[in-house]
C-alpha cells in the first residue's frame, strides 16, 4: 500500500508538472495558427486595428478579417469589426478623424472600404474602380487617397480595358511573349508586359473616392517595386499636396538593376516627378518625410548592383536640397524608418545578431540607442512600428518560439502585449527552449548562432542542423511559416542552426567577406 501510494503521488506530481494537453506541435499547427499583421493607431492612439488570418485545418481555405483593440477600455480585448464571410479584409488605416479605411473584395475586386469604429454602422465602399487596389495611403488632412495596383501603362485612370497585353497564355503552365516584351518573370510571377503596379491620386469626397490622377508621370516602371515592394516605399508629404514615391526603371538593366530612386511629385501641379536621389546609382527607398515637413529621411546604398550593400539612414533637407548620412557610423542595416511625432527623433528596425530589435536614432547627431521590446531575454524580430502620441510605440513581435503579437512600448520604456491570439493553442505543445552560442569561425571572425530544443530531461538528442539560404540572411529568432525551427524541436531533436560567413546582423564586412 505504501508503495502503491508513492507511485501515485508521484505519477500526480508529473503530471502537475506537465500540460493536460501536452502534445508536439505538427506541420498542420504550423499552415494553422492565426497570422496577425498590419498593426495600425488611430491618431489619438486610442484605438489599434489590426489584420488577422486564420485557416481550416480541413481545407486549408484562408481568410482574413480586421480586429480592433479599444486601448481606453478595462481588460481590452480585440473585437472583430470587419470580418465578412467568405471575404476578405486586410490593410487597415485610420484617416485624421479616426475612420478606419481598409481593402475588401466584398464587392467582387480589391477596392477601398471605410467604417467608423465608434459606431455600429456598416461599412461603405469607397473606391470603385477597374484595376484592383494593392495598398493605399491617406492624405494627413484627409482629402485625398495614394492608392496603387497593377495598370497597363495605357491607362489614364485607375483601370481600363488594355487592348495588347502582350503575352498569350500558353500550353499548361507556361506563357507565349511577343518579341521585345522585355522582362517577363519577377520571383514566383509572370509579368504583363505594359503592365506595371502604379500609383494614383484620388480625391475623397464623402467617403467616397473620385478624379484618380496618375502619379508616375512618364516614367516607366514598378512602385512599389518588384517583387518584394510595399507600401514602405511611397509616402504623403506634411502638406498633403506631395507624393513621394520608389521606382526602378523598367529598361533593359532592370533584371540586374538595384538602382531604385525616390521621386517628389505634387498633386496639382503639371509638372513631371522629381527625381530626388538621381546621383546615386544604387539603392535608395523608404521615403519618409518629417512631420514638420522639412526633412525627407530614406535608406540608401551605396554600391550599385550589390543588393546586400549596407542601407544607411539619409537626411535630405527639403528646401536645400542638401543630404546628410545620419547612420554612417552606425554598421547596421536599415529595415524600417518612421519618425516621432515631435521630429526630433526616428525609430528604425535593423537585423542585429540574430535578432531584429527597433532603435532610436537622434536626428541631430545620429545616435543610435536600441530599444528593449520584451521582457523576454531575447528581443526577437520587431516590425510595423508606429510611433504614439505621448512617446510610446505600437509594434509586432515573434521569436522562434511564438508567431506574432501586438506590443505597446510606453515612454518610460515599460512593455505590454495588447495580442494573445495563438495562446490557447501553444499552450498545448510541449514546451520548447531557445539559446544562443558563439565561437571564433574563420579569419577569428566572432560567429553566432541559435540552439532550439525541448525541455526535457533527456541529456541526449538527435541534432536536427539548419542552414539558411541566400547567402545573405540570418536565421535568427524569428517565426517563419516557411522554415520553422520549432516543428523540428517540437519532434525530440536539438536544432542547430549558424549563421555563417554573409550573414547579415554583424555589420557589413561580415556579410562581404564571402562575396563573389
Amino acid at each position: 500500500m505504501r508503495n502503491h501510494i508513492l507511485s501515485s503521488a508521484i505519477a500526480l506530481a508529473a503530471a502537475l508538472s506537465t500540460p493536460a494537453f501536452a502534445r508536439p506541435m505538427t506541420e498542420v499547427d504550423l499552415a494553422t495558427l492565426k497570422r496577425v499583421a498590419a498593426p495600425t493607431a488611430s491618431p489619438d492612439g486610442r484605438w489599434v486595428a489590426y489584420q488577422m488570418t486564420e485557416t481550416e485545418a480541413e481545407t486549408y481555405k484562408r481568410s482574413t478579417g480586421l480586429w480592433l483593440v479599444d486601448r481606453n477600455a478595462k481588460d481590452a480585448k480585440p473585437v472583430a469589426i470587419a470580418d465578412t464571410a467568405g471575404k476578405n479584409e486586410t490593410s487597415p488605416a485610420f484617416d485624421k478623424d479616426g475612420t478606419l479605411f481598409f481593402v475588401s473584395n466584398a464587392s467582387g475586386s480589391d477596392q477601398v472600404w471605410r467604417i467608423d469604429p465608434k459606431a455600429s454602422t456598416a461599412a461603405t465602399q469607397v473606391t470603385d474602380a477597374k484595376a484592383e487596389v494593392s495598398g493605399f495611403k491617406i492624405s494627413p488632412d484627409g482629402t485625398k487617397l495614394l492608392v496603387w495596383g497593377d495598370v497597363p501603362r495605357e491607362c489614364a485612370s485607375f483601370g481600363c480595358d488594355a487592348k495588347d497585353k502582350g503575352a498569350l497564355v500558353g500550353p499548361g503552365s507556361g506563357r507565349l511573349y511577343k518579341d521585345g516584351a522585355g522582362f517577363v518573370r519577377h520571383w514566383d510571377s509572370w509579368e504583363t508586359p505594359g503592365t506595371y503596379s502604379r500609383p494614383f491620386v484620388f480625391n475623397l469626397v464623402d467617403g467616397k473616392a473620385t478624379m484618380d490622377r496618375a502619379v508616375d508621370g512618364g516614367l516607366i516602371g514598378d512602385s512599389p517595386s518588384k517583387p518584394f515592394g510595399d507600401g514602405s516605399e511611397l509616402a504623403w508629404g506634411s502638406d498633403s499636396r506631395t507624393v513621394y514615391f520608389t521606382l526602378r526603371k523598367a529598361d533593359k538593366d532592370e533584371p540586374t538593376s538595384t538602382n531604385l530612386d525616390i521621386y517628389s511629385w505634387l498633386v496639382d501641379s503639371r509638372m513631371m516627378p522629381t527625381n530626388l536621389t538621381g546621383d546615386n546609382q544604387a539603392t535608395d527607398t523608404l521615403p519618409a518625410p518629417s512631420p514638420d515637413g522639412k526633412w525627407l529621411a530614406y535608406a540608401a546604398m551605396a554600391r550599385p548592383g550589390y543588393e546586400a550593400d549596407r542601407q544607411v539612414l539619409m537626411l535630405r533637407d527639403l528646401s536645400t536640397g542638401e543630404t546628410r548620412k545620419l547612420t554612417d557610423a552606425w554598421d547596421r542595416s536599415v529595415a524600417s524608418i518612421a519618425w516621432a511625432p515631435d521630429g526630433k527623433s526616428l525609430y528604425v528596425t535593423a537585423q542585429d545578431t540574430l535578432e531584429h530589435p527597433v532603435f532610436k536614432v537622434d536626428a541631430k547627431s545620429g545616435k543610435v540607442e536600441k530599444l528593449k521590446a520584451s521582457a523576454e531575454a531575447f528581443d526577437g524580430n520587431v516590425g510595423d512600428v508606429t510611433p504614439l502620441p505621448g512617446g510610446g510605440l505600437l509594434y509586432s513581435r515573434n521569436s522562434a518560439l511564438a508567431p506574432t503579437d501586438l506590443y505597446i512600448r510606453d515612454a518610460k520604456g515599460k512593455v505590454s502585449q495588447i495580442t494573445a491570439v495563438n495562446a490557447a493553442t501553444l499552450a498545448q505543445f510541449d514546451p520548447v527552449e531557445i539559446d544562443r552560442m558563439q565561437f571564433a569561425g574563420a579569419n577569428g571572425d566572432k560567429v553566432w548562432g541559435i540552439i532550439l530544443k525541448p525541455v526535457s530531461p533527456v541529456q541526449k538528442l538527435p541534432v536536427a542542423f539548419i542552414v539558411h539560404g541566400g547567402p545573405q540572411g540570418s536565421f535568427g529568432n524569428a517565426w517563419s511559416t516557411r522554415w520553422n525551427p520549432r516543428l523540428f524541436a517540437q519532434q525530440g531533436y536539438g536544432v542547430v542552426s549558424v549563421d555563417f560567413h554573409g550573414s547579415t546582423g554583424y555589420g557589413q564586412a561580415f556579410t562581404d567577406s564571402i562575396n563573389k
